[in-house]
């Protein structure tokens, strides 16, 4: 369920089970979500569609976006830091973290923790 500004809510069917992690964009136009069951889905809000969803890490986490929107951060609590470019959902080399259930990125998108 998404609850929009002018108090609108819609339902967006999403793949596999419920969702763990949210992440969205500033500008409100993109929610990326991550899912138990391993995936990850970008949803379009204002339309209530999921736009794709691709294989991930089934794992419990979170996630994080860039200021500009271009990464996608995802924290697992079984294995390295999982990154992703949001123009084609494909995954980027991982960052070597070790096991985290939480991840953050700077304002200014410099900094990742």
């Amino acid at each position: 369920m998404i609850g929009l500004p002018d108090g609108v809510q819609r339902h967006v069917p999403l793949p596999g089970n419920g969702g763990w992690g949210m992440a969205g964009s500033r500008d409100g136009s993109r929610l990326y979500v991550q899912g138990a069951s391993g995936w990850l889905a970008e949803v379009d809000p204002l339309l209530a569609t999921t736009v794709r969803s691709i294989p991930a890490t089934a794992s419990e986490g979170s996630l994080a976006l860039t200021p500009d929107g271009t990464r996608l951060y995802y924290a697992t609590q079984s294995g390295p830091l999982e990154v992703f470019d949001t123009e084609t959902m494909t995954a980027r080399p991982p960052l070597a973290t070790g096991p985290a259930a939480l991840v953050d990125v700077a304002a200014d998108g410099g900094r990742v923790w």
